[in-house]
């Protein structure tokens, strides 16, 4: 007996240390996760509006850049979207009892709302967008000029929707089959198709997907895209992300941002 109680207590003591070295290690690597740059200025948050904006105690909302996380309804809270509660409370729980962020206006710093833009790290140091692309709280949402470390909050969010966390549980945000959209689902969706056919016009470059939705990238957006990208992703599988609106007998999405567009032929679909 003697021997076992100490065989036991030998493996818990490893089993402990384990465990302290893994969420050693695990803080170590969300820290590092798209580090933002010195400067700003540090705020106290009064309110946590929902999981991309806040309210500070001066009494400004910021509204954070590159994430988009579910919409909670304030006048039925169960019409909400799925996760958006859980998704609140997990920002307060991560901001901790001072509520203090570090506050990085963005290059465009106010929405036509009146919220400030900006980038957001906690009290630690972590960059909150990351933190919550990589926990499944929040979806990519990249509006230019506010680009800055697009490509490595897709790489958190597409570990998160490998992994199932957070809103990639939830078949409400998973993309659907262009061919299967209709006007029914105007809004913000993700799609996935091939490329059928690239249409050009004065003004646009018009993507086919699915010979159904037509993806447009305006001219004067072309420049934030890879050289000859038309001829590149037709006849490839891609996902988009975007708003979803009819117009002239078509179903439309704007593309402004390479943020929106998730090549898949190279991806394992998730």
């Amino acid at each position: 007996m003697k021997l076992e109680y100490h065989t036991f207590s030998f493996a818990k003591a490893l089993l402990s240390a384990f465990f302290l070295l893994y969420f050693a290690y695990s803080h170590a690597a969300t820290s590092a996760l798209c580090p933002l740059p010195e400067g700003g200025r540090w705020e106290k948050v009064a309110v946590v509006n929902d999981g991309d904006t806040v309210t500070l105690a001066s009494g400004i909302r910021v509204r954070i850049i590159g994430i988009d996380a579910p919409e909670i309804n304030y006048q039925h809270l169960d019409k909400s979207e799925p996760v958006a509660l859980e998704a609140r409370e997990q920002l307060k729980k991560r901001l901790g009892k001072h509520m203090r962020i570090r506050v990085i206006p963005g290059r465009e710093a106010e929405d036509r709302y009146g919220r400030l833009l900006a980038h957001v790290a906690f009290e630690d140091g972590v960059n909150l967008a990351a933190w919550s692309l990589r926990h499944g709280w929040a979806q990519l949402m990249i509006i230019p000029p506010n680009d800055d470390h697009w490509q490595c909050y897709r790489q958190q969010e597409l570990l998160a929707r490998r992994e199932k966390r957070g809103i990639w549980q939830h078949s409400y945000y998973l993309p659907k089959p262009a061919a299967s959209v209709s006007a029914k689902h105007t809004g913000s969706i993700r799609i996935r198709g091939e490329i059928t056919r690239v249409i050009e016009t004065r003004r646009y470059h018009w993507l086919v997907l699915d010979g159904r939705v037509h993806l447009g990238i305006r001219r004067h957006d072309d420049k934030r895209f890879p050289e000859d990208f038309e001829t590149f992703w037709l006849h490839k599988r891609i996902e988009a992300a975007g708003w979803l609106y009819a117009s002239h007998g078509k179903l439309r999405m704007r593309i402004r941002h390479p943020a929106q567009i998730l090549l898949l032929d190279n991806e394992k679909d998730h």
